[in-house]
């Protein structure tokens, strides 16, 4: 397990190469992790290509579609009928043939004073920023939140791939210092609980709130630790 000092924290990170030696260019799909409602209009940048829009997909629903390899324009449309840009999704390259759509907040209080009275009374205005993190069908989702790849093993999961710039990258210990998960590790417990198989592992990630907590037999040492890390969403 490595040592690290982070000055910025990337929250979300494409994943690339995570096959190397399979292409899925006929196996295309977009899932809704924002954790609301929602449907996509897809208008690619392409002239001449027709638009695309989405049934209305739940938490964690997949929208499996026939996409071309070029970039897409992305509407994200609520239950209510609002409307929201996400920015540009891009299936140009078949190895990154699964979009997460995920959603993060961002607050920005803004003073204002009263022409009158000279009060100053403050406004907080929340902004939705759109971020799509790439993957591959044979790479679990929820592992992507984490940024782990891993196997079942007796006492609960072995990590065999640490994504860059993702959580597991930047886990707290107790005393401070911020360390990053290594190939080889084994977690055992999530949030309390243990870890029992591959389904187990999933679901933990999945029902976990935005910080995680959880206890890993380094495999250098073979010392467990306790370890908090924020989820990319």
């Amino acid at each position: 397990m490595k040592t690290h000092v982070w000055v910025t924290v990337v929250l979300a990170a494409t994943s690339s190469n995570l096959l190397a030696d399979r292409s899925h260019a006929d196996d295309r799909s977009i899932y809704n992790r924002t954790g609301a409602e929602i449907r996509l209009s897809l208008r690619p940048t392409a002239p001449g290509a027709p638009a695309l829009k989405s049934p209305s997909l739940g938490h964690n629903e997949k929208w499996a579609v026939d996409l071309s390899h070029q970039r897409y324009e992305v509407k994200i449309e609520n239950p209510e009928g609002e409307s929201e840009d996400a920015g540009t999704i891009s299936f140009e390259n078949p190895r990154q043939n699964v979009v997460n759509l995920v959603k993060q907040q961002t607050k920005i209080t803004i003073p204002r004073r009263d022409p009158e009275t000279g009060q100053i009374t403050y406004e907080v205005k929340t902004n939705n920023i759109y971020r799509f993190i790439y993957g591959s069908e044979d790479v679990d989702q929820n592992g992507l939140r984490f940024g782990i790849t891993f196997v079942a093993v007796p006492r609960g999961i072995q990590l065999t791939q640490i994504h860059p710039n993702m959580p597991s990258n930047r886990c707290r210990a107790p005393d401070g210092r911020i360390l990053a998960l290594d190939p080889g590790d084994t977690i055992v417990t999530m949030n309390g609980q243990g870890v029992q198989g591959l389904n187990g592992m999933l679901k933990a990630i999945a029902d976990s709130p935005r910080t995680l907590e959880f206890q890993v037999i380094d495999r250098r040492t073979g010392r467990l630790l306790d370890l908090t890390t924020e989820l990319a969403w």
